[in-house]
């Protein structure tokens, strides 16, 4: 879902964003062969680990989806988009789910670090990512309201990943303190989502923006 509808809607929402400012020379370019590599890979990494395929094999899998979708977002001008938070979160989240990949190719090909940590990066990074550039933005929208969210949510957007390197790296350069790594990784997470509860629950329970206008 992320590598498919992830994959329109940051390019799209960034072009449209670049046009509307008169940027219209630095709109994100498509690699169509990167595209359907990553979404290719990323339909087939799932059934591939189910079937308890070699490490080998998953490993290859999960590096031509790293590198296809690194092309992918490359292209998309995401350093235009620093100025809005709700933009370059799609494209931070995004760039999780190639390091998430990238993750599990390094421990399927080189075991490098555990693939059970690999996968947590890939869940809470790009997952968890998403979810929450998704989440902050369609509020706004179908609720009315501008697309420009708050300053804390901004915050939340850059926890997200904090908490994502913190579990992944951690463990691998400070052993020793695993279980506190996870506690504060985790701690780190939800404190992204309490953000997003506190400032969003006045917008998603109260009237729209033009009800309350009328």
């Amino acid at each position: 879902l992320i590598s498919v509808i992830g994959g329109r809607v940051t390019p799209a929402f960034t072009r449209n964003v670049l046009i509307r400012t008169g940027r219209p020379d630095a709109v994100p370019s498509h690699n169509l062969l990167a595209d359907r590599a990553a979404i290719v890979c990323a339909v087939a990494l799932g059934p591939l680990y189910a079937m308890e395929v070699p490490d080998i094999v998953l490993g290859i899998v999960a590096l031509i989806a790293a590198l296809a979708n690194t092309v992918r977002i490359a292209g998309w001008r995401g350093i235009s988009t620093w100025r809005e938070p709700i933009l370059w979160v799609l494209h931070v989240a995004f760039a999780m789910l190639a390091i998430g990949y990238a993750l599990l190719a390094a421990a399927w090909l080189g075991g490098l670090l555990h693939p059970i940590a690999a996968m947590h990066g890939l869940a809470i990074g790009a997952v968890g990512g998403m979810t929450m550039a998704m989440m902050t933005r369609a509020s706004l929208g179908h609720t009315g309201r501008p697309l420009v969210v708050a300053k804390p949510i901004a915050v939340a957007y850059l926890l997200v990943p904090l908490a994502m390197i913190i579990r992944v790296a951690g463990p691998e350069l400070a052993p020793a303190f695993y279980n506190e790594l996870m506690l504060i990784s985790g701690m780190i997470w939800v404190a992204a989502y309490a953000i997003f509860l506190v400032v969003y629950w006045p917008i998603l329970t109260g009237p729209t923006a033009a009800a309350g206008a009328t």
